[in-house]
């Protein structure tokens, strides 16, 4: 596909991955942060024992160290160092770090989550659900994230994704999710994952990356949520879209998509806004769940952006799940979270959701809309231009119907610090570097200036949610015609298609039943 020249603004994030001539100091850096995590997950584990109440200043207080020594390490790209050495001759090849200037970003954006997480875990009062284990799962998740981040071949790549994905099925685990249907789709994520591992097969890693991007109809890696939401929960949902996002950047530069498939994959993306828009309306009483689905829409912008417009639109939308997802999740924990902080954070998140300028999603959203305007597909501009009305109307219901008025208790400087941690992943979302003003069509920005105003005033004029979805229901089944009485109705149409997936689930929660869903990828893969 073309790729125009406005994304200048993430022109920098898309060098190759380079290698160059390194001091012994910087070749041993990136191990020894590595082990640096691994050590501190082991200290938060023991700790305990000796003292309470310290995992969380551990893990804050390596993670804010591992972010300042990477903000230095800017001015030293590239960094290369092995990692393991699997033998002399070469075969299997060793496993290589290189930290360019698209990696650096990509570690940068993760720290900052998990330093937030952190943090927001360290001020907040001490919850039951916070055991001993999970700042070390904070630690773990990183550690493991860094390894595909900073892989420099294919292979080191999935050793590093299947380490992170094993890592995020354990945290889980440990977290609570031991159902048979947790087990089911954890285990297609890691065979999905091991169909990647032939190398130069493009078919295959794009498979894998639609797991780890949850396309629908796909559905794999969201965990179930509850309101007893525990800290790691705003980091465990980001890592299977990190995962996505990393594969598609090092497939798109060698993968060659047909305009059939690329259309195919452009349907899909769209009805999966649609689906995790629709799901956001109808959970916004469950704002951990609503979240959750405004990332599932994301995840298929991410798609739409692989298709058409390449690398660049990928970090674009990557960066925005990773910072403005863990934004709105730290919001959402903590309702009572002061009315400036909200809105000033919220603003920025709603921006970056819209792709308004200055935002870290412009890029990709610009380039999406020029490109499908220079190749005259108007069907596709219009239906993504009204999508993303319904999508922003979700993230302001969201925000504003969760302000509760502060209980007559005296608030303390912890309290008033805690509020303020969505402030820094939110900050990352800003993008004001290298933005080519001439290069974008006028066109373009008309569309994104109405999409985000009409987000903004469509709340105002229809009310609240819940009078809404009554307005659309009754205008949709408001007449009927005569033989209707003589046809089933949709809920009787749901629950026999209801009844006919229970039925196929629980022949594929068997034992065998991953290996016939593996053998019917692999078919048609294959006989693709």
């Amino acid at each position: 596909m073309n790729h125009l020249p406005i994304l200048i603004a993430h022109e920098a994030l898309c060098q190759q991955w380079a290698v160059g001539l390194q001091s012994p100091l910087c070749m041993e850096l990136l191990p020894l942060l590595f082990w640096l995590l691994l050590l501190g997950a082991a200290v938060c584990v023991a700790l305990p024992r000796f003292k309470q109440n310290w995992g969380w200043h551990m893990a804050v207080s390596l993670l804010g160290l591992l972010l300042l020594i990477w903000l230095i390490l800017r001015t030293q790209l590239p960094l290369t160092a092995t990692f393991l050495a699997w033998s002399a001759s070469g075969s299997p090849p060793d496993w290589t770090w290189q930290v360019d200037t698209t990696s650096w970003h990509i570690t940068v954006w993760l720290l900052l989550v998990s330093t937030a997480v952190s943090l927001h875990a360290l001020l907040q009062p001490t919850h039951p659900a916070n055991r001993s284990t999970t700042p070390a799962s904070v630690l773990l998740l990183t550690a493991a994230g860094l390894t595909a981040i900073w892989s420099a071949g294919f292979a080191g790549l999935l050793a590093g994704l299947t380490l992170l994905l094993a890592s995020w099925l354990i945290t889980l685990w440990l977290a609570g999710e031991r159902s048979n249907r947790f087990i089911f789709k954890g285990a297609t994520l890691l065979m999905g994952l091991l169909l990647a591992w032939p190398i130069g097969s493009s078919r295959t890693s794009l498979l894998a990356a639609a797991l780890l991007l949850n396309i629908w109809p796909l559905p794999l890696w969201q965990p179930k949520t509850h309101e007893n939401e525990t800290t790691v929960a705003a980091l465990t949902p980001l890592l299977p879209p990190l995962a996505g996002g990393l594969l598609l950047v090092r497939l798109l530069p060698v993968a060659q998509l047909s305009p059939g498939v690329s259309l195919l994959l452009t349907v899909l993306g769209l009805v999966g806004v649609f689906r995790g828009v629709q799901l956001a309306w109808n959970r916004l009483h469950l704002p951990s769940y609503a979240v959750t689905a405004l990332l599932l829409a994301q995840s298929h912008l991410l798609l739409l952006a692989a298709i058409w417009v390449g690398t660049a639109g990928v970090l674009a939308e990557l960066r925005a799940i990773l910072l403005a997802g863990s934004a709105l999740y730290l919001l959402v924990l903590r309702p009572t979270t002061h009315k400036f902080v909200r809105t000033a954070v919220g603003s920025i998140i709603l921006a970056t959701l819209a792709g308004a300028p200055l935002t870290a999603t412009f890029a990709s959203r610009a380039g999406l809309y020029a490109i499908w305007l220079a190749d005259g597909r108007w069907a596709l501009v219009l239906v993504l231009a009204l999508l993303h009305v319904p999508l922003i109307v979700a993230g302001i219901w969201l925000l504003t119907q969760q302000v509760r008025p502060s209980a007559n208790v005296e608030r303390t400087t912890k309290d008033w610090l805690r509020e303020a941690v969505p402030i820094l992943p939110a900050a990352g979302l800003f993008s004001v570097t290298n933005i080519n003003w001439t290069a974008v069509p006028l066109l373009v920005l008309l569309i994104l200036a109405v999409t985000t105003v009409a987000g903004i005033i469509l709340p105002r004029l229809v009310g609240q949610p819940q009078e809404v979805r009554l307005t659309i229901r009754q205008a949709l089944g408001s007449e009927r015609p005569s033989f209707a009485d003589n046809l089933p109705t949709v809920k009787q149409l749901g629950a026999g298609l209801q009844t006919a997936v229970n039925d196929a689930a629980d022949v594929l929660d068997g034992d065998s039943g991953l290996l016939w869903l593996l053998l019917l990828a692999v078919i048609i893969i294959l006989t693709g």
